[in-house]
């Protein structure tokens, strides 16, 4: 097999700058790490859009006591109810959803 080694000059628009891979993904995490969400940003962000009640129904109840923030966790109040408001840290319940994808299950039906 033959090769040509070729040398190429590509103009970079001065709006965009190159970076390694690594120090992007390092960049995304640091930027998620303290923030908070509430349960209907989580939903669209890490559910595909499903509704509010799925969400409790399929992963806040069944994971509670896995995900709850009193016992290390990254969901303040996972039982919800009662006017209190349900709180999420975002890089640890990003860290976890990626973990814990397979666990949960997706095609899972809303109980009424």
């Amino acid at each position: 097999m033959q090769t040509i080694e070729a040398s190429v000059s590509i103009q970079v628009p001065k709006e965009y700058v190159l970076v390694k891979r690594t120090e992007l993904q390092e960049l995304q995490e640091r930027s998620q790490q303290g923030r908070t969400c509430d349960v209907n940003e989580f939903r669209t962000q890490f559910c595909g859009g499903r509704s509010a009640e799925w969400v409790r129904q399929a992963i806040f109840i069944p994971f509670a006591d896995e995900i709850d923030f009193a016992k290390g966790g990254w969901l303040i109040n996972p039982h919800g109810g009662r006017g209190r408001k349900q709180l999420i840290f975002v890089h640890p319940a990003s860290q976890w959803m990626d973990k814990n994808r397979r666990r949960i299950k997706w095609d899972e039906r809303l109980i009424r």
